[in-house]
C-alpha cells in the first residue's frame, strides 16, 4: 500500500474526497491559493469572512479539476 502523501495545504491528495481551494485573483489571470476545505459549504463561508477582512475578488475551485464552483467580489469600503 502506497503512504498517504500530503499536499502544501496540508491536505491528503489521494483521500477520495472532494477538495475545494479558495483562491484570490492577484491580476486578471493571476491567482493566489489561500486555503482549502474539504466540502463546498465550508469553502463558500470561509470565503466570505476572507471579503471581510481582505477586499478582492475570491475564487473556489475543485482542486483536481480546476472548475470554479463559487466567486464573490468585495471591494474596499470608504469612510
Amino acid at each position: 500500500m502506497e503512504p498517504s502523501r500530503v499536499s502544501p495545504l496540508n491536505m491528503p491528495l489521494n483521500s477520495g474526497t472532494k477538495e475545494f481551494c479558495i483562491g484570490r485573483m492577484v491580476t486578471k489571470f493571476g491567482l493566489l491559493t489561500i486555503g482549502a476545505a474539504r466540502g463546498l459549504r465550508t469553502a463558500k463561508a470561509r470565503m466570505e469572512e476572507l471579503t471581510k477582512s481582505w477586499p478582492g475578488d475570491y475564487v473556489v475551485f475543485v482542486r483536481h479539476t480546476g472548475r470554479v464552483v463559487a466567486k464573490v467580489r468585495s471591494g474596499f469600503q470608504r469612510a
